[in-house]
């Protein structure tokens, strides 16, 4: 039930996102280290990019973030194979595995986040 539940919920929430105006602008963003602290973090613009994802606009969701596609494919890709798991077809991933793949996407972040910094690519 909770499985598709949050499957339910994440397309709710992705639909919801078409809907949304998203700004530029610091001084309107979601995001409290870019609007109060006046710094763009590692996740800056994945928001937006999620947002363009939701208006199938996929060169916008790379401009405002290059991991956000992935990351989107990555959670369906979970919610999946949590059904999977679910359903015993597979088993359920060790927890070193888990830990693992968590490390990979940390580094991507900040992988991204320097080079972003590096060319003067983030968000302002």
């Amino acid at each position: 039930m909770k499985w598709a539940a949050s499957g339910l919920a994440a397309l709710l929430g992705l639909f919801l996102f078409h809907f949304l105006e998203f700004s530029n602008e610091a001084s309107d963003s979601l995001c409290f280290s870019r609007r109060f602290l006046h710094f763009s973090c590692p996740g800056c613009g994945l928001t937006r990019s999620f947002g363009a994802l939701a208006d199938f606009d996929f060169t916008a969701a790379v401009v405002y973030h290059p991991l956000g596609p992935v990351f989107l494919l990555e959670a369906i890709l979970i919610w999946i194979g949590w059904g999977l798991i679910l359903a015993r077809l597979i088993p359920a991933p060790s927890n070193r595995l888990v830990n693992r793949w968590l490390f990979v996407q940390l580094f991507l972040l900040v992988g991204v986040y320097l080079v972003r910094l590096a060319t003067g690519a983030l968000p302002q």
